[in-house]
């Protein structure tokens, strides 16, 4: 039977840096992985996905500068 995971109260990995690009919280969250397992063996993958919501005004905006048809 595994052991629990310990919780973890910090988010820092994700609020670190709240208006960083998608690319720099990925690295943010990686190093806090990092620092969390130290020199623990890594026995399975690590997957992670970070998806930049720009909201309605910026889709208009989008639409607004295509060519019609």
């Amino acid at each position: 039977m595994q052991r629990p995971m310990p919780k973890q109260t910090d988010e820092g990995g994700l609020n670190r840096a709240a208006d960083a690009s998608p690319q720099g919280i990925l690295e943010n969250v990686k190093a806090e992985v990092e620092a969390f397992v130290k020199n623990a063996p890594q026995f399975d993958d690590l997957t992670m996905l970070c998806v930049e919501h720009t909201g309605p005004e910026r889709e208009r905006e989008r639409h607004e500068d295509r060519d019609p048809l």
